[in-house]
């Protein structure tokens, strides 16, 4: 029997599913086959170089996620994901492909998470339009997010970036290191601690 917690969550979900056209046999259908995942600070979620099979929709709490190649030394972030921003997490090159992900999916606050099966979601979508719509445009959504995001690495001065995901951002900024923050935007935390510094 669920937990008054978890039927809290499967409401706030069903209440944001709501938000797109879909009827309620549809809305139930994605309920479900998600499983509801508390997942605690610093705790990894997906590992890097396993098999992505899972997407999450974040209900609750702050991941990053690390590109890692151990060959070269080189662990960078590259992307955050937000209760309010970015909030269907998966790592993509691996969900997508079926091969070892580069990537790991890192809680960096306590979290929770709605967790779904690829082959769940295929196996919902595969008969259903209006299931694959919604599946297409949240997929999509994200992606224009992130690439919204790291376009304004490539065309922004450090500072200006640094300003821009204090405004927009202020939950990251507030819940994210320096260390992560200073590797997304491909600086050093000395230097963001300067910029820090310039704009108070």
């Amino acid at each position: 029997m669920p937990t008054l917690n978890e039927l809290k969550i499967n409401s706030t979900f069903t209440s944001y599913l709501s938000n797109f056209d879909l009827s309620n046999a549809q809305i139930e259908k994605i309920i479900a086959i998600g499983k509801i995942r508390q997942v605690k600070n610093n705790s990894v979620l997906v590992r890097h170089n396993s098999i992505c099979d899972k997407a999450y929709f974040l209900f609750e709490g702050v991941f990053i996620s690390r590109f890692i190649d151990e060959e070269k030394e080189i662990s960078k972030t590259v992307f955050f994901y937000l209760e309010n921003f970015h909030y269907f997490l998966t790592c993509t090159d691996g969900f997508f492909s079926g091969k070892p992900t580069n990537c790991e999916l890192r809680a960096i606050k306590d979290a929770i998470v709605i967790e779904l099966s690829r082959d769940d979601i295929d196996d919902i979508v595969k008969d259903d339009i209006g299931l694959f719509r919604f599946y297409f445009n949240v997929v999509c959504r994200g992606f224009l997010e992130e690439n919204e995001l790291k376009s304004k690495i490539i065309t922004e001065s450090s500072e200006n970036l640094f300003r821009y995901l204090t405004s927009e951002y202020s939950l990251l900024i507030k819940s994210v290191s320096s260390k992560y923050i200073a590797e997304f935007m491909g600086i050093t935390p000395e230097w963001l601690s300067k910029i820090r510094k310039n704009q108070k």
